[in-house]
Protein backbone atom coordinates (compact mmCIF):
# COMPACT_ATOMS: atom_id res chain seq x y z
CA UNK A 1 0.00 0.00 0.00
CA UNK A 2 2.94 2.36 0.62
CA UNK A 3 4.52 1.76 -2.65
CA UNK A 4 1.37 2.38 -4.39
CA UNK A 5 0.82 5.99 -2.47
CA UNK A 6 4.60 6.57 -3.45
CA UNK A 7 3.28 6.09 -7.15
CA UNK A 8 0.30 8.07 -7.09
CA UNK A 9 2.09 10.93 -5.28
CA UNK A 10 4.57 11.01 -8.23
CA UNK A 11 1.47 10.56 -10.91
CA UNK A 12 0.42 14.61 -10.87
CA UNK A 13 4.17 15.55 -12.08
CA UNK A 14 3.71 12.78 -14.90
CA UNK A 15 0.77 13.23 -16.00
CA UNK A 16 1.98 16.62 -17.38
CA UNK A 17 4.69 15.38 -19.74
CA UNK A 18 2.49 14.92 -22.46
CA UNK A 19 1.31 18.18 -22.41
CA UNK A 20 4.98 19.77 -22.16
CA UNK A 21 5.62 17.07 -25.46
CA UNK A 22 2.86 18.66 -26.90
CA UNK A 23 4.48 22.00 -26.42
CA UNK A 24 7.33 21.30 -28.15
CA UNK A 25 5.30 19.90 -30.96
CA UNK A 26 3.63 23.14 -31.30
CA UNK A 27 6.64 25.58 -31.25
CA UNK A 28 7.83 22.67 -33.80
CA UNK A 29 4.62 23.41 -36.24
CA UNK A 30 5.09 27.15 -35.86
CA UNK A 31 8.88 26.79 -37.15
CA UNK A 32 7.51 24.58 -40.17
CA UNK A 33 4.80 26.83 -41.29
CA UNK A 34 6.45 30.14 -40.16
CA UNK A 35 10.14 29.62 -41.44
CA UNK A 36 11.91 32.01 -42.70
CA UNK A 37 10.20 34.49 -40.10
CA UNK A 38 10.22 37.35 -42.36
CA UNK A 39 6.72 39.03 -41.19
CA UNK A 40 5.35 42.20 -42.48
CA UNK A 41 3.47 44.18 -40.16
CA UNK A 42 2.49 46.86 -42.34
CA UNK A 43 -0.98 47.46 -42.40
CA UNK A 44 -1.49 47.82 -46.28
CA UNK A 45 -0.31 44.55 -46.65
CA UNK A 46 -1.93 42.78 -44.18
CA UNK A 47 -5.17 44.09 -45.03
CA UNK A 48 -4.31 42.99 -49.09
CA UNK A 49 -3.76 39.21 -47.45
CA UNK A 50 -7.27 39.01 -45.38
CA UNK A 51 -9.50 38.02 -48.61
CA UNK A 52 -8.37 34.44 -47.57
CA UNK A 53 -11.46 34.73 -45.41
CA UNK A 54 -13.68 35.25 -48.40
CA UNK A 55 -12.05 32.47 -50.52
CA UNK A 56 -14.37 28.96 -51.03
CA UNK A 57 -13.50 25.79 -49.11
CA UNK A 58 -10.45 24.15 -51.03
CA UNK A 59 -10.32 26.91 -53.94
CA UNK A 60 -6.40 27.10 -53.66
CA UNK A 61 -5.81 23.52 -53.98
CA UNK A 62 -8.85 23.07 -57.21
CA UNK A 63 -6.50 25.59 -59.11
CA UNK A 64 -3.04 23.78 -58.61
CA UNK A 65 -2.05 20.71 -59.63
CA UNK A 66 -4.01 17.36 -58.35
CA UNK A 67 -0.22 16.16 -56.61
CA UNK A 68 -0.10 19.34 -54.96
CA UNK A 69 -3.53 19.39 -53.75
CA UNK A 70 -2.89 15.81 -52.20
CA UNK A 71 0.40 16.62 -50.41
CA UNK A 72 -1.01 19.28 -48.96
CA UNK A 73 -3.84 17.90 -47.28
CA UNK A 74 -1.72 15.18 -46.07
CA UNK A 75 0.81 17.89 -44.74
CA UNK A 76 -1.69 20.08 -42.96
CA UNK A 77 -3.51 16.61 -41.45
CA UNK A 78 -0.23 15.02 -40.66
CA UNK A 79 1.42 17.35 -38.78
CA UNK A 80 -1.32 18.26 -36.60
CA UNK A 81 -2.21 14.67 -35.83
CA UNK A 82 0.50 14.36 -33.41
CA UNK A 83 -0.43 17.48 -31.64
CA UNK A 84 -3.91 15.64 -30.86
CA UNK A 85 -2.06 12.34 -29.93
CA UNK A 86 -0.34 13.88 -27.46
CA UNK A 87 -3.29 16.00 -25.60
CA UNK A 88 -5.52 13.29 -25.82
CA UNK A 89 -2.23 11.11 -24.03
CA UNK A 90 -2.37 13.74 -21.80
CA UNK A 91 -6.00 14.26 -20.76
CA UNK A 92 -6.22 10.25 -20.05
CA UNK A 93 -3.22 10.94 -17.83
CA UNK A 94 -4.96 13.57 -15.78
CA UNK A 95 -7.01 12.57 -12.02
CA UNK A 96 -10.43 12.56 -12.61
CA UNK A 97 -10.78 16.10 -11.05
CA UNK A 98 -8.35 17.49 -14.10
CA UNK A 99 -9.63 15.66 -16.73
CA UNK A 100 -12.69 17.96 -17.76
CA UNK A 101 -10.49 21.11 -17.70
CA UNK A 102 -7.76 19.23 -19.72
CA UNK A 103 -10.04 18.23 -22.32
CA UNK A 104 -11.50 21.45 -22.67
CA UNK A 105 -7.97 22.74 -23.04
CA UNK A 106 -6.76 20.51 -25.31
CA UNK A 107 -9.95 21.06 -27.76
CA UNK A 108 -9.01 25.02 -27.44
CA UNK A 109 -5.59 24.57 -28.31
CA UNK A 110 -6.71 21.81 -31.80
CA UNK A 111 -8.83 25.30 -32.35
CA UNK A 112 -7.16 27.87 -31.95
CA UNK A 113 -3.21 27.29 -33.02
CA UNK A 114 -4.13 26.16 -36.37
CA UNK A 115 -6.04 29.93 -36.45
CA UNK A 116 -2.63 31.28 -34.66
CA UNK A 117 -0.73 29.78 -37.53
CA UNK A 118 -2.76 30.89 -40.26
CA UNK A 119 -2.82 35.01 -39.25
CA UNK A 120 0.68 34.01 -38.68
CA UNK A 121 1.01 33.70 -41.95
CA UNK A 122 -1.02 36.49 -43.16
CA UNK A 123 2.14 39.00 -42.23
CA UNK A 124 4.25 36.31 -44.45
CA UNK A 125 4.51 37.08 -48.33
CA UNK A 126 5.40 33.90 -49.31
CA UNK A 127 3.05 32.42 -47.27
CA UNK A 128 -0.48 31.56 -48.32
CA UNK A 129 -3.59 31.82 -45.63
CA UNK A 130 -5.93 29.88 -46.57
CA UNK A 131 -9.22 28.98 -44.26
CA UNK A 132 -8.97 25.19 -45.35
CA UNK A 133 -5.76 25.19 -43.77
CA UNK A 134 -7.25 25.52 -40.75
CA UNK A 135 -9.77 23.36 -41.51
CA UNK A 136 -7.22 20.91 -42.40
CA UNK A 137 -5.15 21.27 -39.41
CA UNK A 138 -8.04 21.13 -37.05
CA UNK A 139 -9.46 17.62 -38.32
CA UNK A 140 -5.66 16.19 -38.54
CA UNK A 141 -5.56 17.05 -34.56
CA UNK A 142 -8.87 15.67 -33.93
CA UNK A 143 -8.19 12.26 -35.46
CA UNK A 144 -4.97 12.17 -33.81
CA UNK A 145 -7.04 13.06 -30.66
CA UNK A 146 -9.41 10.04 -31.29
CA UNK A 147 -7.44 7.43 -32.30
CA UNK A 148 -5.16 8.22 -29.22
CA UNK A 149 -8.13 7.56 -26.98
CA UNK A 150 -9.75 5.00 -29.09
CA UNK A 151 -6.59 2.90 -28.32
CA UNK A 152 -6.30 4.21 -24.73
CA UNK A 153 -9.31 3.31 -23.59
CA UNK A 154 -9.67 -0.17 -25.46
CA UNK A 155 -10.52 -3.04 -23.10
CA UNK A 156 -6.94 -4.81 -22.43
CA UNK A 157 -6.85 -8.39 -22.51
CA UNK A 158 -7.89 -10.71 -19.59
CA UNK A 159 -5.21 -13.06 -20.50
CA UNK A 160 -2.91 -12.02 -17.51
CA UNK A 161 -5.66 -12.15 -14.68
CA UNK A 162 -6.32 -15.63 -16.32
CA UNK A 163 -2.05 -16.63 -16.00
CA UNK A 164 -2.31 -15.05 -12.67
CA UNK A 165 -5.00 -17.89 -11.23
CA UNK A 166 -3.58 -20.57 -13.03
CA UNK A 167 -6.18 -20.75 -15.56
CA UNK A 168 -4.87 -20.78 -19.44
CA UNK A 169 -7.00 -20.37 -21.93
CA UNK A 170 -7.17 -23.53 -24.56
CA UNK A 171 -6.93 -20.90 -27.65
CA UNK A 172 -3.98 -18.66 -25.41
CA UNK A 173 -0.85 -17.96 -27.71
CA UNK A 174 0.76 -20.65 -25.56
CA UNK A 175 -1.53 -23.25 -27.05
CA UNK A 176 -0.56 -21.21 -30.38
CA UNK A 177 2.50 -21.49 -30.53
CA UNK A 178 2.98 -25.02 -29.34
CA UNK A 179 0.95 -25.86 -33.20
CA UNK A 180 2.93 -23.55 -34.78
CA UNK A 181 6.79 -25.33 -33.41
Amino acid sequence: AKREARTSQSLPSAAWLPFALAAGWLAGLLFVFWFPFEFRTDGAFIKSRLDFVYRVPFEVYYFGTEYRAITEVLRKTLFFAPLGALLAWGVTRQPWRWRHSSFVLAMLILMLMPAVIELGQVMLPEKIADTTDWLLAWLGGLAGYGVVRRVLSAPRSVMPLQKAAGKVAPHSSRSIQLHWH
